[in-house]
């Protein structure tokens, strides 16, 4: 499975209309990469870890630090499928 990381949002609660595509996740590491940042997320118990690009200006309204719990959305078509 493969997403882009700038199609994933980060978000500090998840709104109601948004509970079929959302995800929870913790926060490992982030980059500053200039004009955003790179978030890197566990998810799941010994799940895979996802890399989120969010705008400086988000990272900071969200406020984000390692061990931090966030949300995500993603939509479908950002999804991809990869044969084996």
């Amino acid at each position: 499975m493969c997403i882009r990381p700038s199609r994933i949002d980060l978000h500090a609660a998840i709104d109601s209309d948004d509970t079929g595509r959302f995800f929870t996740g913790t926060v490992r590491r982030f980059m500053n990469e200039g004009d955003e940042y790179r978030v890197v997320l566990a998810v799941g118990d010994g799940g895979p870890s996802l890399s989120a690009t969010v705008r400086s200006d988000v990272f900071e309204s969200l406020g984000l630090e390692p061990g931090d719990t966030v949300h995500g959305t993603v939509p479908p078509s950002a999804v991809h499928v990869l044969g084996a």
